[in-house]
């Protein structure tokens, strides 16, 4: 009688779980409801193995438990590599090219060269002034 209580159960959080999959915000959250998805049903093929007490059912679980990792890897590997495809196929940055070096220009109100870090990251980068002797001495030793 528990057994069929706690099966009922999870049968339950599974539809909440598949709820989750069916109305995800986001790939990576329906690929998480499928997981719980796929965790749950394996957890009632353990309890009808307890239940009926035939372990042909753990044999089930065991594969079943298996595949559900092996899909839920190529899932997530798919999706990472599709959006490597989305972001190729709209340009990556808008067809800019990444600075690789260090921007360097004249400050006109102080004379000094100001050596800006490229823009990698989506953050603020304070700039900074350098002395133009500096600068010289540094190409210089390079």
């Amino acid at each position: 009688m528990f057994l069929n209580a706690a099966m009922v159960t999870i049968a339950c959080a599974a539809g909440v779980s598949a709820f989750a999959l069916i109305r995800g915000e986001s790939k990576w959250n329906r690929l998480l409801g499928l997981n719980l998805v796929a965790s749950k049903v394996t957890l009632i093929i353990v309890l009808l193995a307890v239940a009926t007490g035939n372990t042909f059912y753990l044999d089930i679980a065991i594969v079943y438990v298996l595949l559900s990792f092996i899909g839920t890897v190529s899932l997530a590997d798919y999706i990472v590599e599709r959006n490597k495809g989305d972001a190729a196929r709209k340009g990556g940055l808008g067809g800019r090219r990444l600075p690789t070096a260090p921007i360097r220009r004249i400050n006109p109100e102080t004379g000094m060269i100001e050596v800006v870090a490229p823009r990698v990251l989506p953050v603020e980068i304070p700039t900074v002034e350098v002395p133009i002797e500096a600068v010289r001495v540094a190409d210089e030793l390079a």
